[in-house]
């Protein structure tokens, strides 16, 4: 009887932990992962947080999936120097999370320097006790300016 008792009162408290993590704490938490993962080159990272099939749309319509924008940031393509997000709303339902934000956005595209102001949505689910991106889209707020 003893041990039955303690059985259930075990998955009780690791149910509970995994529902922690599923709400809207777990979700920034999540989002403000990626935004390191990408700035640092975090490979381990990026793809713990990536689904495979994430559709990762940049402003000017150039659409990478996870493999392409995991090897981007270390063959040259496109460097993440530095994520200044400056407004972040977060929502989840069940097992989707919605993540929008404004931010400003320091990066190198080929070798060059340039700096975006971006809003940006994501969409991320609830897969196997972890949040996956598996969508993300963004509108530039203003023209970028190139540094030289």
């Amino acid at each position: 009887m003893r041990s039955s008792l303690l059985i259930v009162l075990f998955f009780l408290l690791v149910q509970q932990a995994a529902a922690q993590g599923r709400d809207t704490l777990g979700l920034k938490q999540a989002a403000h992962r990626l935004n390191e993962a990408l700035t640092h080159r975090d490979e381990r990272a990026l793809k713990r947080l990536l689904d495979n099939r994430v559709s990762y749309a940049h402003s000017n319509g150039w659409i990478e999936r996870k493999k392409e924008l995991i090897e981007n940031l270390f063959n040259g393509k496109l460097s993440y120097v530095a994520i200044r997000p400056w407004q972040e709303q977060f929502t989840v339902n069940e097992e989707k999370g919605l993540v929008k934000s404004k931010a400003e956005y320091d990066v190198l595209l080929s070798k060059q320097l340039l700096h975006f102001k971006l809003e940006a949505t994501q969409l991320w689910q609830w897969k196997k006790g972890k949040w996956k991106l598996m969508s993300r889209q963004s509108v530039r707020i203003e023209e970028y300016k190139s540094e030289q």
